[in-house]
C-alpha cells in the first residue's frame, strides 16, 4: 500500500557527497567537495584519494588532458 502512494522502499539519503569543479580567472581548476576527494587519469580508476579539504586547486600548469574528479563518502 506504501509504494502504491508512492513512498520509496529506500531510506532517504542526505549526506551525499558534494563535487562542483570550476576554473579560476588565472586558469587553474578549482575543486569544491564534501567527503573524500579521489582523482583519477582515466573514468575507470584507478582512483587516488588527495588528502586535503576542500577546495582543492589544481594549477593550470599541472593540468592533464584527462583528468577525472569523484567525490565519496567517509
Amino acid at each position: 500500500m506504501l509504494l502504491a502512494n508512492g513512498a520509496s522502499p529506500m531510506p532517504k539519503v542526505s549526506d551525499n557527497p558534494t563535487l562542483t569543479v570550476s576554473r579560476a580567472g588565472s586558469g587553474d581548476v578549482v575543486i569544491e567537495f564534501t567527503g573524500k576527494l579521489q582523482l583519477a587519469d582515466s573514468l575507470t580508476g584507478p582512483w587516488q584519494e588527495v588528502a586535503e579539504e576542500s577546495p582543492h586547486v589544481i594549477k593550470a600548469g599541472d593540468l592533464k588532458a584527462n583528468s577525472f574528479a569523484r567525490s565519496v563518502k567517509e
